[in-house]
């Protein structure tokens, strides 16, 4: 895998906060898109509705190896850690300046699913609880999207993401095959899923 696909992948993007917050936060999109992805489910054959499953929990799984050679990366090595901080300070401080504070939406995220998990609250209040996550879902993508479109955080990223995919490495060579076996997963997701 070359670093010109790593860096056009959703995995290379988890490698900064932004993303981590994204993460941190991404546990009420089940709750939020069930209703949404059993329509789309619909459309699928029962072979091609397990295939999706099983696609989907690969992913899951290759994921969770990668944030996991991502955060041991970052332990073993106090420079790149450090580096890992000044590049969430930055991209904070521009994300508060689109309007967007990370911490702040972390504990709304947090409230919010809380919400949308409460069983003993009427249908219609966790209903509105899961538009109001995604709408700040949308809210922390667009700011972001901003964010790293910027060509100085984009250079400091793209630097940041080469050190980082370089000490996962080292670490563990076999990730770079992981991280691809993610890519190929992703793309089978892709073209399994019907247009929602």
């Amino acid at each position: 895998m070359n670093l010109t696909s790593l860096k056009n992948s959703r995995v290379a993007s988890r490698l900064v906060f932004v993303v981590m917050v994204i993460a941190a936060v991404g546990f009420v999109v089940g709750p939020m898109l069930r209703g949404r992805t059993q329509r789309a489910r619909e459309a699928l054959s029962p072979e091609q509705e397990q295939q999706l499953s099983t696609l989907q929990q690969e992913a899951a799984d290759l994921r969770r190896k990668i944030g996991a050679a991502e955060q041991t990366a970052l332990q073993k090595n106090p420079t790149l850690a450090a580096r890992h901080r000044e590049l969430t300070g930055v991209i904070d401080t521009k994300l508060r300046a689109e309007g967007v504070d990370p911490a702040q939406l972390e504990s709304s995220m947090k409230q919010l699913q809380v919400r949308i998990r409460d069983a003993r609250l009427p249908e219609t209040q966790r209903k509105k609880a899961a538009t109001e996550a995604m709408e700040l879902m949308q809210t922390l993508a667009t700011a972001r999207n901003r964010v790293l479109a910027d060509p100085a955080v984009a250079s400091r990223l793209t630097s940041f993401r080469r050190e980082v995919l370089a000490a996962m490495k080292k670490d563990d060579p076999s990730i770079a095959k992981v991280i691809q076996q993610l890519e190929e997963t992703e793309a089978k997701l892709e073209a399994l899923q019907p247009p929602t």
